[in-house]
């Protein structure tokens, strides 16, 4: 008995070193990283000191040049987007970026229908930033709601970079993959999708119910902006020949107050340019760059204004 217990204690000491050095190195990997998703997360939560802060999944990753905003407003400009990402991970975003920063202005990019369906998928999406947990405690609230243990199981370095090890060695043998350090957060999209001769696809979400959890936190998250005296653009990006009838989460967000909201789902400037698209949901690099200029110059148009409380809802040409 006492030979197992020995064997048992000699086997946890092992995994316990092992799991030291695990993190040890993988958190220098992180540190040293040329590009990519982690050297993003990583400048977002730690450096990130730019005056306009983008927020979103992939259309705000791919859809918004930082490069335009600076030349147009003359501030500093990054792009924490991160496809596949929701809410959640835009939060934990926000909580990092807030602890050391004031920015000016936000823009946040939603989808016409964000605010509906269940949110345990997108926490779990979010548990990307684990090797963050420690460093960062502002992000606890995000992780911690992973699971009823995740606090307990984030003393393990070994499962914290569990499913990290692809999008933390990617960088060093595919550079660039996932957008360049000088792009400050845009990840380009090349290439044209084929002209469509076919009507516009209508999309209408008018069914779907709100769910109370996500109105909860993007109330929350907008709140953080708009009480530190940061201007909030919510922006709706347009998809190639689709429009949307009518949305409970676009109903919601028109009515939100202390923001500007920026529906672009039915402007036929961009939904009618096959030449602006990668593909039917995100823009090519022209088609980011005149993206941009457009809620660039919206930004403009309100930037010597009296800042309101007042939600600005703007119908914009070609709705």
């Amino acid at each position: 008995m006492k030979k197992l217990f020995f064997k048992i204690i000699v086997l946890l000491s092992v995994l316990i070193v092992i799991d030291i050095i695990f993190g040890i190195v993988f958190r220098h990997v992180i540190d040293i990283s040329p590009d990519g998703r982690y050297y993003k997360a990583n400048y977002s939560l730690s450096e990130c000191d730019e005056d306009i802060i983008i927020f979103g999944s992939s259309r705000a990753e791919t859809n918004y040049a930082p490069f335009v905003f600076e030349d147009s407003l003359k501030l500093s400009t990054w792009n924490t987007g991160r496809g596949g990402q929701s809410l959640p991970f835009w939060y934990a975003m926000e909580l990092g970026i807030l602890d050391d920063n004031i920015p000016k202005i936000a823009v946040v990019n939603i989808e016409s229908d964000f605010l509906s369906g269940d949110m345990s998928d997108s926490y779990q999406r979010a548990g990307f930033l684990r090797p963050y947990y420690f460093k960062h405690d502002e992000i606890h609230p995000v992780i911690d709601k992973i699971s009823k243990s995740e606090k307990y199981l984030m003393f393990s370095n070994l499962y914290a970079f569990n499913s990290s090890f692809y999008y933390l060695l990617r960088p060093f043998l595919l550079k660039g993959l996932d957008g360049e350090k000088e792009l400050k957060g845009w990840k380009t999209r090349n290439g044209v999708i084929k002209k469509s001769n076919n009507d516009y696809m209508v999309y209408n979400p008018n069914q779907t119910s709100l769910n109370k959890d996500a109105i909860k936190l993007f109330n929350k998250f907008i709140y953080n902006l708009t009480d530190i005296g940061c201007d909030v653009y919510i922006v709706i990006s347009p998809n190639y020949k689709t429009l949307i009838d009518y949305s409970p989460t676009i109903e919601y967000v028109s009515h939100m107050k202390g923001v500007t909201f920026l529906d672009y789902s039915n402007n036929k400037h961009f939904v009618d340019n096959h030449l602006y698209y990668k593909d039917h949901s995100h823009l090519n690099i022209e088609g980011a760059i005149e993206f941009s200029k457009h809620i660039s110059q919206e930004i403009k148009n309100n930037i010597n204004k009296a800042r309101t409380h007042n939600n600005v809802y703007k119908k914009l040409p070609g709705q």
